[in-house]
């Protein structure tokens, strides 16, 4: 058994993440008094045993049992890598205090100084300002989680994972390393390809259509409780399949349509395209600036819209879940007549479609 400490994390009571145990201070005063009194009390290595106890006691220390303390370690990070995500999805500041393993929260303070006429020396702070408590209203909202409650079940399970739960465990870890990231292009980079993974197959195109499409099948309409195809009516963005050539050509003409008329626009549908062809430019060295007001809204909109319903996806349907996937999105109703099909946007006029059927 292994005991690692979590910085910047408070707990009222012990909290389980899979194979990870969290204690309080208080509970691991009682484990370490019932269990390993013998070492507490050992003539030559019992105080450095008690420094060593008395340090990672100040604040949340992770229980876990693993073959040696690098895979206690991976297993302490997956298990804040889960917390993280859920603390981002329900309590979805723009700025959160963080936790985690030492050594894993950036932060520091920059002195410097300032040459001309009005200079002089300066300071500022960068990174996370540590400390966050899961309280008993935060244990509830995660025990009413069966996205993330699931999730955590996985977390050093024994055996090869089926492709879901292997996808929801990969996705959430580059989705926590987005979190922990401060600059704007490699914060976009990670929140796609956290997406990416669980998402998407490696196929030699459309994968940005492909991504968009799946995504907007658990967002576009959420925010209002009016999911496309189900709560309103279905649109294009959803009905055509970017792995068809045909409909990948209309999907093309749909991206142009909504530049030209808003009844065309999915915003929803947009916002994924354009972050991951923000991501494609991050990925292959080109000049596109990204600031951190888009990041950090790359970052709401995923934590707060997406995140939960795709991981209860992955967790519900671990053996197939992208074939699953396309099959519900296949067997929404079709969309209204005045979309079908669509127009080419060289010769459209707004004016003369019909928008009644």
């Amino acid at each position: 058994m292994f005991l690692l400490p979590v910085e910047g994390l408070t707990l009222i009571e012990p909290w389980d993440v899979g194979a990870v145990r969290l204690h309080s201070a208080a509970s691991i005063e009682s484990l370490l008094a019932s269990r390993a009194s013998h070492l507490l009390d050992h003539e030559i290595m019992g105080r450095i045993y008690r420094e060593t106890a008395e340090e990672i006691a100040r604040g949340t220390v992770a229980q876990v049992d693993a073959v040696d303390i690098d895979a206690a370690i991976d297993l302490v990070t997956l298990a804040t890598d889960i917390l993280r995500v859920f603390q981002k999805v329900r309590y979805n500041l723009s700025k959160t205090t963080m936790f985690g393993l030492p050594g894993q929260l950036y932060r520091s303070t920059v002195r410097y100084l300032t040459v001309g006429e009005r200079g002089g020396p300066g300071f500022r702070n960068r990174g996370e300002a540590p400390g966050w408590t899961f309280d008993q209203e935060a244990r509830a909202s995660w025990n009413g989680s069966p996205a993330f409650t699931s999730l955590a079940a996985f977390v050093g399970a024994n055996g090869p994972l089926d492709d879901g739960p292997r996808r929801a465990l990969f996705g959430t870890q580059l989705l926590s390393q987005a979190i922990l990231e401060h600059r704007p292009a490699f914060k976009i980079l990670n929140l796609v390809m956290g997406l990416e993974s669980m998402l998407l197959e490696r196929l030699p195109q459309s994968q940005g259509f492909r991504l968009a499409r799946r995504a907007a099948y658990f967002t576009c309409g959420r925010h209002n409780d009016s999911l496309c195809g189900r709560g309103r009516p279905t649109c294009q963005c959803l009905a055509l399949d970017p792995t068809d050539p045909r409909d990948l050509r209309s999907l093309k003409r749909l991206k142009r349509l909504a530049e030209v008329d808003t009844r065309w626009r999915c915003g929803e549908w947009l916002n994924y395209l354009r972050r991951y062809d923000l991501r494609s430019s991050v990925g292959h060295g080109d000049e596109t600036a990204i600031d951190e007001r888009e990041a950090s809204s790359a970052e709401y909109w995923t934590m707060r819209w997406t995140a939960e319903p795709l991981l209860l996806w992955l967790v519900e349907h671990p053996l197939t879940p992208l074939m699953a996937l396309d099959d519900a999105i296949a067997a929404l109703p079709p969309v209204p007549g005045w979309q079908d099909p669509v127009p080419d946007p060289e010769t459209y006029e707004p004016s003369e479609h019909d928008f009644s059927s």
